[in-house]
C-alpha cells in the first residue's frame, strides 16, 4: 500500500507515471509456468538469457526466480515489468512420488523439503505481485482445492488475473473445462512449449495489466443534464471500464451516491472490484479550487462549490482531501 500526499496541480501529473508491474506465475506444480516465464522472456530478449530449468518431474522450481526490467510493446503502449516465476503450489508433498519417477531416496528427500518451502515463499510472494498469471495444466481437471483457494485469495488481496490454460499442444486438453469451472477471469489458451496462443495472451496482458490511469473531470451542468440512471451508468462507466478516477463539480444527491454504490457493487467482477468515494465540502473547496488555475476554474468553480472524487477500488484503497493536498492511498 502506498500513500501519496500531492497538490490539485501534481494530482493530475502524476497519473501520467507508471511503476514497473510485478507480474507473478502461480499454479500447481508441472503446470508449465517456468516453460511460459521462458517465452515470455525470449520473445523480449531473445535466446540471451539463463533459462529457468524446466522438467517433467514435479516441483523442479523450488525457489522464486525473477527476470527484471522487462519491457513489452504493443502498438503505442510499453508496459513495463518484473516477472516472477513461484513454485507449484500443492497441498501435498511426498518424497516417495519422486522415487517413483526415478530418483534416489536421498535426493527425493531433499527435493521434498525445498518443494514445500517454495510453497510457503510463494504465498508469502502473493503480498508483493500486482497482477497474477494462474498457470494451469489445460489437460487436467481444473477444479481443485488449489486453484479454488489460490484464486480466492487472490480476488480477497484484489490482485489482478488472467487464467492461462496451458499445453494446448498436448492431447485431452481442454479450454471449456476451465471456462466452466472460472467463468468469471479472461482466460487464455495457450502451449508455452510451441508458442501456440502466445501473441493471444500479451493482447490479453496489455487489456488486463496496463494501468495508465488518467483523470476526468464533470462539471455540474454536464452531469445534472442527465437524468439518474443516465448520470450513475456515465460515472460508473469511466471507472469501471477506463480504470480512471472521476472528479465531480458538486456532490451527487443521497440517492445518486446510494445508487452509484448499488450499481457497483452489482458490476463487480475478476477485474473491477468496486469504488471509493470521497467529497470535499463547500467550506473546504472554497480554499482548495482559490488554487485552481483559471482553466479548471471555469470548469469547476460555479454555482455549487464542492467536488466529488470517485475511483476505482482495486487501485485506490482511500481517497482523503483538504484545502491544501489530495490524499490517495493506493493498494
Amino acid at each position: 500500500m502506498a500513500l501519496l500526499k500531492m497538490s490539485f496541480f501534481n494530482f493530475f501529473s502524476f497519473f501520467k507515471k507508471r511503476k514497473s508491474l510485478s507480474l507473478g506465475l502461480y499454479g500447481p506444480p508441472n503446470a508449465g509456468k517456468s516453460t511460459l516465464a521462458n517465452k515470455i522472456v525470449e520473445d523480449i530478449l531473445g535466446d540471451d538469457f539463463e533459462r529457468f530449468s524446466t522438467s517433467e518431474i514435479e516441483h523442479e522450481t523450488r525457489e522464486v526466480q525473477k527476470v527484471e526490467k522487462l519491457e513489452m510493446k504493443k502498438g503505442s503502449k510499453t508496459l513495463n515489468f518484473n516477472l516472477i516465476d513461484t513454485p507449484g503450489i500443492a497441498t501435498k508433498i511426498d518424497f516417495e512420488d519422486f522415487v517413483k519417477k526415478g530418483m534416489n531416496k536421498k535426493d527425493a528427500k531433499e527435493r521434498a523439503k525445498e518443494a514445500t518451502k517454495g510453497v510457503i515463499d510463494s504465498i508469502k510472494w502473493l503480498d508483493t505481485v500486482d497482477a497474477v498469471l494462474i498457470v494451469l495444466d489445460a489437460t487436467q481437471n481444473p477444479y481443485n482445492q488449489v486453484n479454488i483457494t489460490l484464486i480466492g485469495n487472490l480476488v480477497a488481496k484484489n490482485k489482478k488475473i488472467i487464467i492461462v490454460a496451458n499445453k494446448a499442444d498436448l492431447k485431452g486438453a481442454s479450454m471449456d473445462k476451465v471456462k466452466l469451472v472460472f467463468p468469471d477471469y479472461p482466460i487464455v489458451y495457450v502451449s508455452a512449449k510451441t508458442g501456440d496462443g502466445i501473441d493471444e495472451l500479451y493482447t490479453t496482458i496489455f487489456k488486463e495489466f496496463y494501468w495508465k490511469m488518467g483523470v476526468q473531470v464533470l462539471s455540474y451542468d454536464l452531469i445534472m443534464d442527465l437524468d439518474s440512471k443516465d448520470r450513475i451508468t456515465k460515472i460508473l462507466n469511466i471507472v469501471r471500464d477506463k480504470g480512471d478516477v472521476v472528479m465531480i463539480e458538486g456532490r451527487l444527491s443521497p440517492e445518486d451516491e446510494t445508487e452509484l454504490i448499488s450499481s457497483a457493487l452489482g458490476s463487480v467482477s475478476g477485474r473491477f472490484t468496486g469504488i471509493e468515494v470521497a467529497f470535499l465540502d463547500h467550506k473546504r473547496a472554497q480554499g482548495f479550487i482559490a488554487k485552481l488555475k483559471d482553466s479548471l476554474l471555469k470548469i469547476l468553480a460555479k454555482d455549487r462549490i464542492g467536488i466529488t472524487v470517485v475511483g476505482p477500488s482495486n487501485i485506490v484503497k482511500e481517497i482523503k482531501m483538504d484545502p491544501q493536498k489530495l490524499e490517495i492511498l493506493f493498494k
